[in-house]
């Protein structure tokens, strides 16, 4: 059964990584303006870089040890995913999720002091969401059951969604 699941995961996942996103043609522009202080000269600027591949793809993994800018950097992502959205009128739906309470807990607070400081405009900060709920919350638990409400029939009516901590 879990041979299986693996295949179906490995399946969703390969879908995904060959769909190519529409980028935004003021792409570059947007990065400057959210990674204003940029590495220095002759260095790579992995969080920028990571931000722009990450516009490339409909599935992305950002990783890094503790204190390495995993969550500054899916805030920026998040920005500038959705400010051609606002600007388009049709803002993105996009929820966070960890797989624990105290990670969701944990998330919820740091995420919300990022998008404070964003340099984003007012209305673009307000479509960024700051809650963040746990994966089994999110996918609708059925107590008693093994069963979700949202599934591979019934997906989560989302564009972006972020799942934190996916080690755990």
């Amino acid at each position: 059964r879990y041979w299986g699941y693996e295949r179906q995961v490995d399946s969703a996942l390969r879908q995904r990584l060959a769909q190519q996103e529409v980028v935004a043609v003021d792409l570059r522009a947007r990065l400057d303006q959210l990674f204003e202080s940029g590495a220095p000269a002759g260095q790579v600027d992995w969080q920028k870089l990571a931000c722009a591949l990450a516009t490339r793809a409909g599935f992305s993994i950002i990783t890094g040890g503790p204190g390495t800018g995993k969550t500054t950097t899916v805030v920026r992502l998040l920005a500038l995913l959705q400010a051609p959205a606002v600007d388009m009128g049709r803002p993105l739906r996009i929820r966070l999720a960890a797989p624990t309470g105290k990670a969701a807990a944990r998330l919820t607070e740091s995420i919300g002091q990022q998008v404070q400081q964003l340099a984003v405009s007012e209305t673009v900060r307000e479509h960024i969401p700051t809650e963040v709920s746990t994966v089994h919350r999110l996918l609708g638990s059925r107590p008693g059951s093994r069963h979700f409400r949202h599934h591979s029939g019934n997906p989560l009516p989302l564009d972006v969604l972020v799942v934190d901590e996916a080690s755990m």
